[in-house]
């Protein structure tokens, strides 16, 4: 049985993943420092579609390890993202969603695949259709599956 603290974390990991796709997009569209963004978005946190902020607040920690780890390592992502998406077209987002959740799954082998793979699911879910939601499933499942056995 999964405690309220329990759920309460998962649920601050999961904004954190929202916050780092959403922030990651506004880097991609606005070419702010990675710094700039970071800090604005940690002060104004997550809102709404209505502009209500949200009253859990994002793991801050781990909002910014997926930040400032993809900044350092965005040549290195973005090549694994390429060659598992035949250089496809992809809309903003959709690509932060992705290099957000290939930068994760690189870097916290600490934490099981599935677990971040889920929340990165439910991050498109946010904003897209299923079909959008098993592309980003099959890439990142058969990214984790190479990354992580070697």
């Amino acid at each position: 049985m999964t405690s309220q603290h329990e759920t309460l974390d998962q649920n601050r990991e999961f904004l954190a993943r929202l916050l780092a796709a959403q922030s990651f997009y506004q880097i991609l569209h606005n070419q702010k420092p990675m710094k700039e963004v970071v800090q604005e978005m940690l002060e104004r946190g997550l809102q709404t579609d209505d502009g209500e902020d949200i009253k859990v607040k994002p793991n801050g920690g781990l909002y910014k390890k997926i930040m400032f780890n993809l900044d350092d390592r965005l040549p290195e992502v973005e090549e694994i993202l390429r060659s598992y998406t035949k250089d496809k077209p992809l809309e903003s987002l959709l690509k932060s969603i992705m290099l957000c959740g290939i930068c994760e799954i690189l870097i916290h082998t600490d934490t099981d695949a599935p677990v971040i793979i889920n929340d990165y699911l439910d991050v498109t879910h946010e904003f897209y259709e299923k079909k959008q939601v098993a592309f980003v499933n099959g890439v990142l499942d058969a990214i984790s599956g190479v990354v992580r056995a070697a």
